[in-house]
């Protein structure tokens, strides 16, 4: 009967989230500075998001359990309430082959979330967010691990970009950091299983703690978007301009209950690209102390979209408008002095919703008239420029793509001296 409960709870859970309206992708943005999801951090920002993953793992024997072949297929859904508050809904479906015993199969415990975007600094590049998340026990199969009490987790999420470095390290602004703290606080202390020898009668107990645990890792990115569009233009093109390589370190501490201080973990390392599935490439995860450690739903090894989605260049997958190329380019020094400065975009722009405007070094406008989005091509925004004299000079844009999604950034280039 319990089992039957469970399994109409997650199967109901489930039909909620595929009928909820929404479908987007999930990013952040703080100023210009682009923020992806990643798989083994979460993300610090709120976001409209379904998401599929597939994970497949040969799990180390502990004690008396046998290596075990684990299957995974897990959704994710999350919705934003408002710009700053989002609630989550997630859960999976295990397939366990063990060398020794019958294969199992069923659904893990719900997980139900909520997250506040506390702090975004557009200057800082910044994000601060403040997170609960629930395991909803007996909501699962016992069958395949799901436990019978809850689990509490209060987490801190942040993001920084390193776009506010000075300008006399400018291949060092396209770094960033992103970061997860979580403390799982489970509700039951202990599980204690009687069992009685059918032959002596003798009564013995088993004792299983549940520890507190601390979950927490960073991950690092290199994002090459902002190196061409905000920093230098170093002529990449598709799809090497959309990729953010990155390293993630996901690290869990047990803090007491007979194992305190224990600490497990996975580095991976891959390719995020600026597009609707944000597909990767996975490096192999590792153990800290040996052997390979099971992750969550969320930290699935395979994406369902795939990496032919970010070799294939489809534009319109993309959630915002983001430079192709400029003239002059990021970082640019030019003998002759422009006349214009052209943005070619990866999406129509919409017209009445987007600017473009140069200053020079002291922040003085340059341009007397508006930027405006060329009539025979809407990826194309201009606007024209007096005589300028040498020196550096910045641009500043703002578009609005025809999806409503808005997006901005600025770039330097340089006038070079009269000879």
């Amino acid at each position: 009967m319990a089992a039957v409960r469970s399994l109409s709870v997650v199967g109901l859970a489930w039909l909620l989230l595929l009928v909820l309206p929404t479908w987007s992708w999930a990013h952040g943005f703080a100023g210009q500075r682009f923020f992806p999801t990643t798989l083994a951090i979460d993300d610090p920002f709120v976001s409209d998001e379904l998401s599929f993953l597939i994970r497949h793992i040969k799990e180390p024997g502990q004690g008396e359990e046998p290596p075990t072949v684990s299957t995974e297929i897990a959704a994710e859904y999350t919705k934003r309430l408002t710009p700053r508050l989002g609630l989550s809904l997630g859960g999976s479906f295990l397939h366990l082959n063990p060398d020794e015993g019958s294969t199992e199969n069923g659904f893990s415990n719900l997980e139900v979330g909520a997250k506040y975007q506390l702090i975004t600094s557009a200057s800082s590049e910044a994000l601060l967010s403040l997170g609960l998340t629930a395991e909803v026990g007996g909501t699962g199969s016992r069958s395949v691990g799901a436990d019978s009490f809850s689990t509490l987790s209060p987490s801190l999420f942040f993001g920084k970009g390193f776009g506010d470095l000075p300008e006399t390290v400018p291949f060092l602004r396209p770094f960033a950091l992103t970061g997860a703290l979580a403390v799982n606080i489970p509700t039951r202390r202990k599980t204690v299983t009687t069992q009685v020898d059918p032959l002596s009668g003798e009564i013995s107990q088993e004792v299983e703690r549940h520890p507190i645990t601390l979950s927490w890792g960073i991950t690092l990115q290199y994002n090459l978007q902002y190196l061409q569009a905000f920093v230098k233009d170093v002529g990449l093109g598709a799809p090497f301009n959309r990729m953010i390589p990155l390293v993630e370190l996901a690290l869990d501490t047990c803090l007491n209950r007979g194992c305190g201080g224990q600490t497990t973990g996975t580095v991976a390392w891959g390719i995020s690209s600026l597009m609707i599935c944000s597909p990767r490439v996975w490096g192999a995860p590792c153990s800290r102390n040996g052997g390979s450690r099971a992750m969550r739903p969320h930290q699935a090894i395979i994406v369902l979209c795939g990496l032919a989605l970010t070799l294939g260049g489809l534009r319109t997958a993309w959630g915002h408008a983001f430079p192709q190329r400029a003239e002059p380019s990021a970082g640019a020094a030019v003998a002759v002095a422009p006349t214009l400065v052209r943005i070619w975009f990866d999406a129509a722009l919409e017209p009445v919703f987007s600017s473009l405007r140069v200053q020079t070094a002291r922040g003085q406008p340059i341009n007397h008239e508006e930027g405006q989005v060329d009539a025979g091509d809407t990826t194309l925004l201009t606007v024209r420029l007096p005589p300028l004299t040498p020196g550096t000079y910045r641009v500043l844009w703002s578009v609005v793509a025809r999806d409503g999604h808005r997006t901005e950034g600025t770039y330097t280039f340089t006038v070079q001296q009269w000879p």
